[in-house]
């Protein structure tokens, strides 16, 4: 599989936290403590990424919920100085969309960036006002309604098939995570760590991001593309054949809305 040092996809946090936490959040939100990415850190990562690579092809800007960060705008500014060509989205559940200053809605609009908003049942979203307002800005918007959750296939024993994992998990999904310097082969793994600590979850599950490659290393944007497409240990936490669907909910904070 070759990308010609493009990469297809990424996504990072600016927050850990969000203001709607939703049962069984496969990046757990509801387990964090107020927690916002730092702009130097976002800075010195985008810049080196835009030094390995040709062009990342999809970059999304979530959480969390994102527009929870008082620097969202700093942020967006930066990734599209850096990332001339990306697709560049900001994921959202929508509730601050219509709260945002014109500032914000005139910063996404000169920077090209896109909207993915997902509206939860019972929700009190202002989707017509929200719509009024990308139409006003010519802002890209996509909307999704889904009713349900997908629980997270952890297996505590740790011993699936890891190629069998990530060749079932790549199959649906592609979403490296970019984190303080470091890209993981995806969010869950790299955030199981606000459930640990949630639940003191003793060794042997102990799923730490202590598996992603630093960026800021001497290393070329082939390698980080190999590494992303390359079973890690981690892999075994997840069985990928488990399909547990249940109808979307409000957080309690309980154990088994993972388990």
């Amino acid at each position: 599989m070759c990308y010609n040092n493009v990469l297809p996809k990424l996504e990072t946090h600016l927050v850990d936290h969000c203001n709607l936490n939703c049962k069984g959040c496969s990046h757990f939100s509801p387990l964090s403590s107020p927690a916002f990415a730092d702009f130097n850190q976002f800075s010195k990562d985008i810049t080196r990424l835009s030094e390995l690579f040709k062009n990342i092809n999809r970059f999304r800007i979530l959480g969390g919920e994102p527009l929870l960060h008082p620097e969202i705008i700093k942020f967006i500014s930066f990734a599209r100085m850096k990332l001339p060509a990306s697709n560049i989205r900001i994921v959202t559940n929508g509730i601050l969309l219509p709260k945002m200053t014109p500032l914000f809605w005139e910063t996404m609009a000169d920077s090209k960036i896109s909207i993915d908003i997902t509206v939860y049942p019972k929700v009190p979203v202002r989707v017509g006002t929200i719509k009024a307002l990308a139409e006003k800005y010519d802002i890209d918007l996509d909307i999704n309604y889904p009713t349900s959750f997908r629980k997270i296939p952890i297996n505590f024993n740790g011993d699936c098939n890891i190629k069998q994992s990530l060749d079932t998990c790549r199959g649906n999904f592609y979403s490296p995570f970019l984190r303080d310097g470091h890209i993981y082969l995806c969010a869950h793994m790299t955030m199981f760590q606000l459930f640990e600590n949630a639940f003191d979850i003793i060794p042997p599950l102990n799923i730490k991001p202590v598996q992603g490659i630093n960026i800021h290393e001497n290393i070329t944007g082939k390698e980080i593309i190999n590494y992303t497409l390359k079973p890690q240990s981690c892999c075994g936490f997840c069985n990928w054949k488990e399909r547990i669907f249940f109808p979307w909910d409000i957080s309690k904070r309980k154990e088994d809305e993972w388990i």
